[in-house]
């Protein structure tokens, strides 16, 4: 009939629906990803748990407010973001999302992972991690987000880029 198509229409429109283009809408032209409010909101990830699970030292620290080194004051521009480490790790996590989370979609979605791929890539990793340790920290997030359970120590759970 003339109807053949309306499978597929439906498909297409269904994934349209529950992967919107939130996602997307928050990449940089350059291809990375800010840590911000935006990015946890389209990935359902609270900002603590974001930070707690960072291979960087300065995420961290940030959650323990007994700091007085007073030097860095990060996440003051109009885009939440003022540190290479944010952008890093804000690009590495939407990465591990986009594969976790949306792999029955990957193809709407190479496009935009291999951009972020090749900003990750291009980066100078600060703290002298490297791109490998930040991406298992990532990934390791979201398996972490499974399992999760409030009453552990947080700081258990962290993963330790030393014991790769």
């Amino acid at each position: 009939g003339s109807d053949d198509n309306s499978h597929t229409s439906l498909g297409s429109s269904l994934s349209v629906l529950l992967f919107s283009p939130k996602q997307v809408s928050l990449q940089l032209a350059c291809g990375a990803f800010f840590l911000n409010d935006a990015l946890c909101d389209a990935i359902n990830v609270p900002m603590d748990k974001l930070k707690w699970t960072s291979p960087f030292a300065s995420h961290r620290g940030s959650l323990t407010h007994t700091s007085h080194s007073g030097g860095r004051k990060a996440g003051h521009s109009p885009w939440g973001f003022s540190e290479p480490e944010d952008l890093v790790w804000a690009t590495a996590v939407a990465l591990a999302w986009l594969e976790h989370s949306s792999a029955n979609y990957f193809i709407e979605w190479e496009l935009v992972a291999a951009k972020a791929s090749m900003w990750l890539s291009g980066q100078a990793i600060p703290e002298g991690r490297d791109l490998a340790s930040v991406k298992a920290a990532a990934n390791q997030l979201f398996i972490i987000l499974r399992h999760w359970d409030e009453n552990l120590q947080l700081n258990m759970l962290c993963y330790n880029p030393n014991s790769v």
